[in-house]
């Protein structure tokens, strides 16, 4: 999943850290950079805040749909 996500210009990257924070509840005062920790499940954050796989997937087929709706 990493390889999909560094693969998007950093526009739909950074809408994806979006909708992860969203996704999250909108977490507020954890870390400026929150949805990128959040989705990397990065040690910055307690794992509590860390996206599950399946949400992970969810975006990312958000993204491609979006990218394709684009393209016709």
């Amino acid at each position: 999943m990493i390889n999909i996500v560094e693969k998007l210009s950093i526009n739909y990257q950074n809408y994806l850290f979006y909708k992860t924070w969203e996704k999250k509840g909108k977490v507020l005062g954890i870390h400026d950079d929150f949805g990128r920790h959040s989705f990397y499940k990065s040690k910055y954050i307690d794992p509590l805040y860390h996206l599950k796989n399946d949400d992970k997937v969810e975006l990312i087929l958000e993204i491609i749909s979006i990218i394709e709706n684009l393209e016709e």
